[in-house]
């Protein structure tokens, strides 16, 4: 699975391109309890800045991880 997280919202996670009507996490929650009904054997994540600029404070991904949960755990009891 591959997410560029400027799918998502602006605002949600720091990412170089920002476009209106994207995913909320809640949405992103939801896809991912679909997608882990089948098989997924690998995730990769772009565009994830760590910072809202150069040389901010690293923003967690803390909630983007909680939102990716479904696939996550599906992959670890496989």
């Amino acid at each position: 699975m591959h997410l560029d997280c400027d799918v998502l919202n602006p605002g949600i996670v720091p990412t170089d391109y920002a476009h209106e009507g994207g995913l909320s996490l809640e949405d992103l929650r939801v896809a991912c309890e679909v997608i882990a009904q089948g098989e997924v054997i690998g995730i990769e994540i772009a565009e994830f800045q760590n910072s809202w600029s150069s040389n901010g404070i690293p923003v967690s991904p803390a909630p983007l991880i909680e939102a990716l949960r479904p696939i996550l755990k599906m992959m670890r009891s496989a």
